[in-house]
């Protein structure tokens, strides 16, 4: 429900394709792009199903900043390869 700080990311030029699928991005652009993204539950669903949810999403979290932590700017390079 809050709104967060968000995130600056640069815009790049090019994808990075490999049979038929992008895998990365490369040769940024000075264009930027604010994300600010967050989940939200539905209001109909028992506590004991959006307690589950809830740590669910805070667990995803936690191994999305483990696995990608955030970088400043000048270090930011192309996209990890999407499984």
């Amino acid at each position: 429900d809050e709104e967060g700080s968000g995130e600056w990311i640069f815009l790049d030029a090019e994808v990075l394709m490999k049979a038929d699928e992008i895998y990365g991005t490369k040769n940024p652009t000075p264009h930027q792009v604010l994300l600010d993204t967050r989940f939200e539950l539905p209001f109909d669903i028992p506590e004991d199903e959006a307690q589950y949810w809830t740590g669910k999403l805070e667990r995803i979290n936690m191994g999305i900043h483990n696995e990608f932590p955030l970088q400043d700017d000048d270090q930011r390079g192309p996209l990890p390869f999407a499984a």
